[in-house]
C-alpha cells in the first residue's frame, strides 16, 4: 500500500507539480527578461524619472517605451478622495470608496478570513480607481495609545498582527494590486515620530517589531514596502543599510519595491546606496528631490552607480508588470453590497469588552 501511494505521489509531482513550477518559473524568467531589455533601451534621465514623484501620489512614466508611472494612494482605511498638489481635495464626483473599519477594529476581530476580505475588497476598489499601489496594510505595533497612527494600526501582539497582515496583503494583491506594507520599521510614537532615533535591542526588534513585516514577505509575499520617518540606532529609516539590505534583501529575500514615506528622505548618495528605491513627497518642485537632478549628479560624479540604478528601475518595472502591465486582471469594483457586508462583519465582530 505505501509503495503504490508512493508512486502516486511521484506521478502527481511529474504530472502536474514540476509543469506548473517550470511554468511559473519560465513566466519569471520572461518578465525579467523583458525588464533587462527594457532598462537598455533607457537613458539616465529616464531611469531617475521613475525614482521619485512627480505628484502628489503618482510617478512618471517613460511615455517613449510605453512605460506608465506608478498611481499610489492611501491607504488603510479605504481608497482616498482625490487631491491636488499637497493633499488639497480636488473635489471630484467620482472618487467615493468604501470606508473600511480601522485596523484595531480588524485586529480585535481575531479573523482571517475577514483581513482577507479585506484586503479582496480594498484591492478591488484600488482598482476600480486606477490605483496600482495601495498604501496598506499598516500594522506597527500599537506600543502607546497616543501614538496619532495607532487606530489605523492592528494591535499590540506581533503574532496577531502577522497573521491579519499576510491575509490582508493576499487579499489585495489577488486584485493584482500591489499592497505596501508600512512603516519599515519601529514607527510607534507621536513624538517626534518624523525624526525620533529609536535605540531597541536585537532580541525586541526580532521578537515584536519585525514579525508582521517578515511573514507580510516570506509568507504573504508583499510586493512593496514603505520606510518608516524615524531613525534607527542614530540612521533614518530610509538609508538605514541594516533594515533596507541586511533584513529585507539579504535575510527576507524581498524581490519588490522600497518606497519612502512621503517626505521621510533625508540624503541621494546614502540612501541611494543603502537600499532606498522610490522617493515620494507632496509637494513641488519635483525636480529637486533627493532621487531627481541629484540622483543624476551623483551618478555622474561616481558617488552611485549605474548598475544600482538600473537595480531600482527593476523594481519598479517587476511592480508595473505585476500591476497595470498585469494579464488577465480582475475588474475594479467599488461600493458594492458585498463590500458594504465585509465593513459590516469586521465592525460587528470588533465589539468586544
Amino acid at each position: 500500500m505505501k509503495i503504490i501511494l508512493n508512486s502516486v505521489v511521484a506521478l502527481f509531482m511529474l504530472l502536474i507539480v514540476q509543469p506548473q513550477l517550470k511554468a511559473q518559473n519560465t513566466k519569471a524568467a520572461s518578465v525579467d527578461t523583458k525588464i533587462a531589455a527594457i532598462i537598455k533601451k533607457m537613458t539616465l534621465e529616464e531611469k531617475i524619472a521613475l525614482l521619485h514623484a512627480n505628484s502628489t501620489f503618482g510617478t512618471s512614466g517613460v511615455e517613449r517605451l510605453g512605460i506608465p508611472g506608478l498611481m499610489t494612494d492611501d491607504g488603510p482605511l479605504g481608497v482616498r478622495e482625490d487631491v491636488k498638489e499637497g493633499f488639497a481635495p480636488a473635489n471630484s464626483t467620482a472618487d467615493s470608496a468604501t470606508f473600511f473599519p480601522n485596523g484595531s477594529a480588524l485586529a480585535a476581530t481575531w479573523n482571517p478570513q475577514l483581513a482577507y476580505r479585506y484586503g479582496h475588497d480594498l484591492g478591488e476598489e484600488s482598482r476600480a480607481r486606477n490605483k496600482y499601489v495601495i498604501l496598506a496594510p499598516a500594522f506597527n505595533i500599537a506600543r502607546t495609545p497616543l501614538n496619532g497612527r495607532t487606530y489605523e494600526y492592528l494591535s499590540e501582539d506581533p503574532f496577531l498582527n502577522s497573521i491579519l497582515a499576510v491575509e490582508s496583503v493576499k487579499g489585495i494583491q489577488s486584485q493584482h494590486i500591489a499592497a505596501c506594507i508600512k512603516h519599515f520599521a519601529v514607527n510607534n510614537q507621536e513624538v517626534e515620530r518624523n525624526r525620533v532615533n529609536v535605540e531597541v535591542d536585537e532580541r525586541a526588534l526580532r521578537e515584536i517589531y519585525l514579525p508582521a513585516f517578515e511573514a507580510s514577505i516570506t509568507k504573504g509575499n508583499a510586493w512593496t514596502i514603505m520606510t518608516a520617518y524615524n531613525k534607527l540606532r542614530n540612521v533614518y529609516c530610509s538609508e538605514n543599510e541594516y533594515l533596507l539590505k541586511t533584513i529585507l534583501r539579504d535575510e527576507w529575500k524581498f524581490k519588490g519595491l522600497v518606497i519612502s514615506d512621503w517626505g521621510g528622505t533625508h540624503s541621494t548618495v546614502a540612501a541611494a546606496n543603502n537600499g532606498l528605491d522610490l522617493e515620494m513627497g507632496s509637494r513641488p518642485p519635483y525636480k529637486s528631490y533627493y532621487f531627481a537632478d541629484k540622483l543624476i549628479d551623483s551618478v555622474k560624479a561616481g558617488k552611485v552607480s549605474v548598475a544600482t540604478i538600473d537595480e531600482k528601475v527593476k523594481h519598479v518595472l517587476w511592480v508595473i508588470y505585476k500591476t497595470s502591465f498585469s494579464t488577465n486582471s480582475p475588474r475594479g469594483k467599488i461600493n458594492t453590497p458585498q463590500h458594504a457586508q465585509t465593513t459590516y462583519d469586521i465592525a460587528s465582530e470588533s465589539i468586544v469588552l
